[in-house]
């Protein structure tokens, strides 16, 4: 019967005649690809690097892609599927999680009314500010009324004041005369 290398030497043929199949397949698909010949007649009496190195340009097996990018694989293919109506696709998504949606929207208010209640809270502190800057400076001026009273009221101010500006002498004792009043 056969044994194992008579079993891998017909695998290999195998292998090798279907990759002779591939090739040929590959080399007519770019030349459909390709509708233009890379040879000239200067290259093909130039060295045989160049005639290599065009036979493997030739040869080069053109990668489509499919398997690397997932965008191209079926499992994925319903992502680029685009619906056309997008108003009510967003309507149904809103209803779908419409509790979430609510909460974000109270959130956000809250979030705005506590930013209103800051700037009127600073606005008030800044209003009593003045306020309470208006009172002290009220409150130092008639601190500085009552001593001007007081150093006004005195006798001694009063007589000295009488004198020099009003030029007042005061009466002798035999010129004063009282008066009654029933």
């Amino acid at each position: 019967m056969f044994n194992d290398n008579t079993a891998l030497n017909l695998d290999n043929e195998n292998l090798k005649a279907a990759e002779k199949e591939d090739s040929a397949q590959e080399s007519k698909e770019q030349e459909a690809v390709l509708p233009f010949s890379l040879k000239t007649k200067d290259n093909e009496k130039s060295d045989p690097v160049n005639e290599q190195s065009i036979d493997e340009f030739e040869n080069l097996k053109m990668d489509s892609g499919e398997d690397r990018y997932f965008s191209y694989r079926p499992e994925y293919a319903n992502l680029w599927q685009i619906e056309e109506r997008l108003v009510p696709s967003i309507l149904a998504d809103i209803s779908k999680n419409f509790l979430t949606y609510f909460l974000g929207a109270v959130l956000c208010a809250l979030s705005l009314y506590k930013v209103y209640q800051v700037q009127e809270t600073r606005d008030l502190t800044a209003r009593y500010n003045e306020v309470m800057m208006n009172n002290e400076n009220l409150h130092k001026e008639w601190l500085s009324l009552l001593a001007q009273r007081q150093t006004l009221s005195e006798q001694g101010a009063i007589r000295e004041a009488a004198t020099q500006k009003l030029k007042m002498v005061a009466p002798k004792t035999e010129a004063e005369q009282v008066i009654k009043i029933n």
